[in-house]
């Protein structure tokens, strides 16, 4: 064997120790790695927060409809009011606005004064409107957006109204229920109670400063004892 040959295997057989050493040293690295990541894929750490405290700025978690009980409300800022009243004097009564109201929305209906529907009322009404049945008004063909009109539409004035009702509450109840017509129960809470008011007051009952609401309304008797 030639002898440059020999120094090339020693030299090679005294590092090798070392090179076995390093060799060793990496794999148990290597596995130590890799035992380390299954671990974590098997049994992922638990990693725990300091609570937060929610404040008015953090978004709400989403709530579904079935989560939650409705709410009706009688709060007429809650609502949009679909009648065009036009400007009222700051100091203007329930019953001021509710004669607003009736003019607007009850009157061609129940008259100006609250008669009802007569021959007499009819007849001030524009040539076009005063026959009320007829075809393609509020007869039984009215159009889509129409509604069919009773014949008889009682006053809204007189004792034939009043006694119909125990309170103002009951009035109240009644027209909020039932009116408009085509429509019930569409106009504000604010608003028929404005009605209510004006009702009384042509029927002659003195509302002077009384506010009606819920709590008024049943106090105020129509036909006291």
């Amino acid at each position: 064997m030639p002898k440059s040959v020999k120094p090339i295997r020693q030299i090679w057989l005294q590092f090798l120790p070392k090179q076995i050493t390093l060799l060793g040293i990496s794999l148990i690295l290597i596995s130590l790695f890799l035992l380390q990541t299954i671990n974590f894929k098997v049994n992922p750490p638990i990693i725990t927060f300091p609570p937060t405290i929610l404040t008015h700025k953090t978004a709400p978690l989403p709530i579904t409809l079935s989560a939650i009980t409705p709410i009706i409300t009688t709060e007429p800022e809650l609502q949009l009011s679909w009648v065009s009243l036009p400007p009222m004097p700051e100091d203007a009564t329930q019953a001021d606005i509710g004669a607003e109201i009736y003019r607007l929305v009850c009157s061609t209906c129940h008259g100006d004064k609250g008669q009802g529907l007569t021959d007499e009322w009819r007849q001030t009404l524009d040539p076009a409107n005063q026959n009320c049945w007829q075809s393609k008004c509020h007869a039984s063909n009215y159009p889509v957006d129409g509604f069919a009109l009773p014949h008889y539409v009682p006053p809204v004035v007189g004792p034939a109204f009043t006694t119909k009702f125990k309170t103002a509450a009951d009035v109240n109840l009644f027209i909020r229920t039932a009116m408009p017509y085509q429509v019930p129960g569409t106009l504000l809470p604010s608003e028929y109670w404005q009605l209510t008011a004006y009702l009384l007051t042509i029927n002659g009952y003195q509302l002077e400063k009384t506010i009606l609401d819920e709590s008024t309304g049943q106090q105020l008797l129509l036909h006291p004892s």
